[in-house]
């Protein structure tokens, strides 16, 4: 992604309202497509996190220092504020009760699958922070260079935790044939 201009950004950083809605405007496509795949296309969770993630730029954006890019900067805001609603997420599926249904008539096993996006199915079977770096990578483009730099883990950890989450996906294909059949 290209960075916008560094007097744009400094006139953010300043305060100046139209320099930042800029930035909005050009990082905030990207920041929603992301978060978006990643959380599940939970369209009002992705608008919290997005919503949070501005608020966090907005306010933090004096501090920014341009050792990286400004977009991985913005990048890095938005994967911790999806990663706290995930936990936040967690914990309250934690204290709920799932109600679970029981079907008279025997069904296919890929039914479950078949009102939704099979590819999206598979991805809701990954934990969210996996979700996020396979988009982050595989969508988005993103090198494991500036993943690590987001994510403060190092790129050959990444190398290896995308090797896991790609074989990850290929043991639930394996185990759901229909699956496999929709998404190929």
């Amino acid at each position: 992604m290209v960075d916008l201009d560094r007097i744009t950004i400094e006139q953010a950083a300043r305060g100046d309202e139209k320099a930042f809605r800029r930035v909005y405007d050009h990082y905030s496509t990207f920041v929603w497509r992301v978060v978006y795949r990643s959380v599940g296309s939970d369209r009002e969770m992705v608008e919290e996190i997005v919503q949070e993630t501005f608020v966090k730029i907005h306010q933090s954006l004096k501090k920014f220092a341009a050792d990286s890019s400004l977009g991985t900067w913005i990048f890095r805001i938005a994967f911790n504020t999806s990663k706290s609603f995930w936990a936040k997420k967690a914990r309250e599926r934690d204290r709920t009760v799932p109600l679970i249904f029981d079907r008279a008539d025997p069904v296919s096993a890929f039914d479950a699958f078949e009102a939704g996006d099979a590819a999206a199915k598979v991805l809701a079977n990954l934990p969210e922070e996996d979700r996020f770096l396979l988009i982050s990578r595989e969508v988005e483009g993103l090198s494991f260079d500036e993943l690590a730099e987001i994510t403060g883990k190092s790129s050959s950890a990444l190398r290896t935790r995308m090797s896991r989450i790609k074989h990850k996906i290929s043991i639930i294909l394996e185990n759901k044939p229909q699956l496999k059949e929709a998404v190929a």
